[in-house]
């Protein structure tokens, strides 16, 4: 009789131990799933313009913040980007955000990179900001701000 009862005891305990293994495996499997730096980048060039040389990484292109309607005179749009996370994104704030449009501004050889639409993150929606940038060519401009 009493070695059945610790061969019950054992079987619980080994049990507990196989649910909980089990348990810390899906545990581990949901939390690393999809969990991604990279982001979501998609680039339309304007149709009949020509691709510009790339510029290096730190290129100066001018980022405009605010969700400007109109191109500055002299400048014409080369592309329109959208930047957001692709569901499992986790490094997606606003930093990040703007410095990965600033680049990809670069690599198109654009000289501004402007803000047309800024979908800051939510708890409804997505955790990670998301932008829609129109990249612009311009003359050179002398003297003040854009």
């Amino acid at each position: 009789m009493q070695q059945e009862y610790l061969h019950c005891s054992r079987r619980r305990v080994c049990l507990s131990r196989l649910v909980l293994f089990a348990l810390a495996s899906v545990a581990t499997a949901f939390a690393t799933s999809g969990c991604t730096t990279t982001m979501d980048i998609q680039v339309v060039g304007r149709p009949g313009v020509a691709a510009l040389p790339p510029k290096g990484a730190d290129c100066g292109i001018k980022f405009q913040e605010r969700e400007s309607a109109a191109a500055p005179p002299g400048c014409s749009e080369i592309a329109d980007a959208w930047f957001g996370d692709t569901g499992g994104t986790i490094d997606c704030g606003w930093d990040r955000v703007s410095h990965e449009a600033m680049r990809k501004g670069c690599e198109l050889g654009a000289d501004i990179a402007q803000v047309v639409w800024n979908q800051p993150p939510d708890t409804a929606g997505s955790s990670c900001s998301q932008i829609r940038v129109r990249y612009l060519s311009c003359a050179p401009v002398t003297g003040g701000t854009l």
